[in-house]
């Protein structure tokens, strides 16, 4: 009987002492995105021409403009304290601006959520790639603005996901325009000249 007392009291000592570490789990530290990299950056945008999905609808009226509803363009992507942010990178180019930051852990890699506002005209990626008159802008939504979500894999720098708002791809001339409630964005380095995150 002496010998049980003396033995709770000496768990009970060490519960105290901050033996038991169950008790007050230590909370994660808020990541950083460390597989992304700062600098020159390819960024996607595509409407569904057609789709059958209703998370995906089809941009209407749907095959308007004549060169498709998807933009390429080359946005610089830096590190603003918790945010990522990405501005258009070519001289004459629209004011496109993308801002997104951490928003945890999903199956694939970690999840972010961000904003994308301004306007852009398609860039070829490469130097034999016919120029496509294409124009996307962001029409509506918060302050002028989409939301958007997506995913870093582990072990990667690219993004993947989705834009949600009032999205335009239309011609130069502004003669044909398309209206998407959800585009798919994509965000990866252009090759080599990209830098690690500090």
């Amino acid at each position: 009987m002496i010998q049980a007392r003396g033995l709770a009291l000496l768990i009970l000592a060490a519960a105290s002492c901050g033996g038991d570490r169950t008790a007050r789990p230590t909370p994660a530290a808020p990541s950083d995105l460390p597989h992304l990299k700062t600098g020159l950056q390819w960024l996607d945008l595509l409407g569904f021409a057609y789709s059958d999905d209703p998370n995906e609808p089809t941009c209407a009226p749907p095959f308007v403009p004549r060169d498709g509803t998807q933009v390429t363009t080359r946005v610089v992507l830096e590190r603003d304290q918790e945010e990522w942010v990405a501005r258009e990178a070519d001289s004459g180019s629209d004011s496109l601006l993308l801002r997104f930051h951490d928003a945890g852990r999903s199956v694939l890699g970690r999840r972010v959520a961000g904003t994308l506002r301004g306007s852009a005209v398609n860039v070829p990626r490469f130097a034999f790639e016919l120029l496509r008159d294409v124009r996307v802008t962001i029409a509506g939504g918060l302050a002028g603005s989409a939301t958007i979500e997506g995913t870093v894999p582990s072990l990667d720098s690219f993004v993947l996901g989705k834009a949600s708002g009032e999205i335009r791809f239309g011609d130069r001339a502004g003669t044909a325009w398309s209206t998407c409630s959800t585009i798919q964005w994509s965000l990866q380095p252009a090759g080599g000249i990209a830098t690690t995150a500090p």
